[in-house]
């Protein structure tokens, strides 16, 4: 099988042809095929081997439908269509975040308009693979491996759902603070989006325990850096910022792994 689509493909056909080569058993071993866009859609070879993502009017070019609609979206729609998107709770809302990504941003949906963000965007990585390499084949080739990354990610992310249902709300004195017991890693960054000024954190499979106040607030952890770093000399580093703390979970540092539970890590905030 060919995945055509046109040159210079952008975000949208990366994530597609991504979907099919990895749902769909047809693609588990394709070959790209890169054409010129044109008014009419561009020239796709004939033939069933021949598969057009974004160009030719076939059935994966939005250009030929109302506007509103992307690659990712009708290949994602077709898969789910035929039963090839896995039934697994975790990878399907991963699935979900990537799709709705690639969409929004073929669409002109994307909210992130800052350019000191935008420019280390997967859009943006993906114009540079083009600019340092001047090959199509390229950036379906970085792409996927982008893609590999971020849906590996996604899936820790849709695990941490989980964890987050079982949060435990509380007061600091700088504001709503919110404890979990998970293992992902950015979970503070999901905490401020829904409120909270400070994240409390352990780690269900190793010693670990972790602090971290939003940037835009009053967050100082210099006081309870002070109370565990008393007890537990050495074992507790504090950021720079004052509103970053945690213990050391690196063995071959030679330092101790903290003893604090999630509930005495909350004890000492209110203290």
């Amino acid at each position: 099988m060919t995945l055509v689509t046109h040159k210079k493909p952008h975000l949208d056909e990366v994530v597609a042809s991504w979907l099919l080569h990895a749902f769909d058993p047809k693609f588990s071993d394709c070959d790209f095929q890169f054409v010129a866009y044109t008014p009419t859609g561009g020239v796709v070879p004939p033939g069933p081997e021949y598969v057009a993502l974004g160009v030719g009017r076939g059935q994966y070019d939005e250009h030929g439908l109302k506007a509103g609609h992307s690659c990712t979206q009708l290949v994602y729609e077709d898969l789910m269509h035929r039963g090839l998107i896995p039934n697994d709770q975790f990878e399907d809302k991963a699935i979900e975040w990537l799709v709705d990504y690639a969409h929004k941003e073929d669409t002109g949906q994307w909210e992130l308009t800052d350019p000191n963000y935008t420019s280390f965007s997967i859009p943006a990585i993906l114009r540079g693979v083009w600019l340092t390499t001047k090959k199509d084949q390229a950036i379906i080739d970085q792409g996927w491996s982008i893609i590999d990354a971020v849906m590996a990610q996604l899936n820790e992310r849709a695990k941490f759902l989980a964890d987050w249902d079982k949060r435990i709300e509380f007061d600091s004195k700088w504001g709503k603070a919110v404890a979990v017991h998970s293992t992902y890693r950015a979970a503070d960054v999901f905490a401020y989006h829904h409120g909270f000024v400070l994240r409390v954190q352990s780690d269900p499979t190793k010693p670990f325990g972790d602090f971290r106040g939003d940037a835009k607030s009053q967050v100082d952890l210099t006081p309870i850096y002070e109370l565990v770093n008393a007890k537990e000399p050495g074992s507790w580093y504090l950021h720079q910022s004052k509103k970053i703390l945690t213990s050391n979970i690196d063995p071959l540092t030679g330092l101790k792994p903290t003893k604090y539970h999630l509930q005495q890590l909350i004890d000492l905030v209110k203290v």
